[in-house]
């Protein structure tokens, strides 16, 4: 009776498990053993190498774009669960997450000491301006910079990488709307065009091991994952290393771990892994063992917020 019960549970277990299709916003963990993802509007995580999944955040809300603390101790995500944007922390295992600012900020990353956040905001006249602001919502500083949140800090904070135009999903697209990658320096002020070729180059990451910055690059056909090397940053026309040949679609939002290179990326409806060592692009497999379609009942809430209207004079 016991081996029938036992049994029961374990064909019961499997039958619940399956494979999630069309996960969002990868994020790696910074010594690159963990993943975490977008998933039914909620927060999951997985090791590397694949495995079942393991849920973060359950709210009723859309929950995104999560980003590791360098130290990896939290991590950093945008939510509406209160009815507008806001942007939170998590302990990187799960537990209370705690909100940080609201107010039409966007999440680009962290500074190195895993105290403050790196924010970027659109202004009318003058762009997408970049912020910090510490974990607790103090000390909110405008950087008197311009990026795109499309971008990453150096391992020491003192530059910023970010691409400029183009579009994620016009692989061909060439001319004077294409995308290209630039540097602020922000000892100086001042911004330098790193790479910039017929077609378009995305989601630009630095290697906090030194071997350069690493993004993504049109072939006029799919976005393949490149390095820009160290030595080649700021020559006139640098030598870039192609790591992927994807053969079918395009690679996309590509996170990177801090301590070794290791990347994953969105793949159309999944997520793939990279390693630089081997250079070695696969799948990443995932299951999820747990019901997560609940009840058809849509909860949504209305919020204004004064930061999107001005007053004329």
């Amino acid at each position: 009776m016991r081996l029938i019960l036992i049994s029961i549970i374990v064909i019961a277990a499997h039958m619940l498990a399956f494979e999630p299709f069309f996960m969002e916003d990868p994020a790696i963990s910074p010594d690159g053993k963990t993943v975490c993802f977008s998933y039914k509007k909620d927060l999951w995580i997985v090791p590397f190498e694949g495995g079942t999944a393991k849920r973060l955040t359950s709210v009723k809300g859309d929950d995104s774009g999560p980003v590791y603390s360098p130290d990896g101790k939290h991590i950093a995500f945008t939510t509406n669960r209160d009815g507008y944007g806001a942007i939170y922390t998590i302990p990187f295992n799960g537990g209370q997450a705690k909100k940080v600012i609201s107010g039409g900020f966007m999440l680009t990353g962290w500074f190195k000491d895993s105290d403050a956040l790196l924010l970027i905001k659109g202004e009318w006249f003058k762009g997408n301006k970049l912020f910090r602001v510490n974990l607790d919502g103090s000390g909110l500083t405008d950087m008197n910079a311009l990026g795109h949140y499309f971008g990453d800090l150096s391992k020491d904070n003192d530059k910023f990488v970010f691409c400029h135009n183009g579009d994620p999903f016009r692989e061909k697209q060439t001319g004077s709307g294409n995308g290209s990658l630039h540097l602020l320096d922000f000892a100086t002020g001042a911004y330098y065009k790193i790479y910039d070729s017929i077609y378009t180059e995305r989601y630009p990451v630095y290697s906090k091991t030194g071997r350069g910055i690493y993004f993504a690059r049109s072939d006029g056909e799919r976005f393949q994952i490149c390095l820009l090397p160290q030595d080649e940053i700021g020559k006139q026309e640098p030598a870039v290393e192609q790591l992927t040949d994807l053969d079918w679609w395009s690679a996309r939002d590509l996170s990177i771990a801090r301590e070794n290179d290791r990347m994953v990326f969105e793949y159309f409806d999944c997520l793939w892994t990279l390693d630089p060592e081997t250079k070695t692009a696969a799948k990443l497999e995932i299951d999820i063992k747990e019901d997560i379609f609940g009840p058809d009942t849509v909860h949504d809430t209305a919020a204004s917020s004064t930061d999107r209207f001005y007053v004329s004079s």
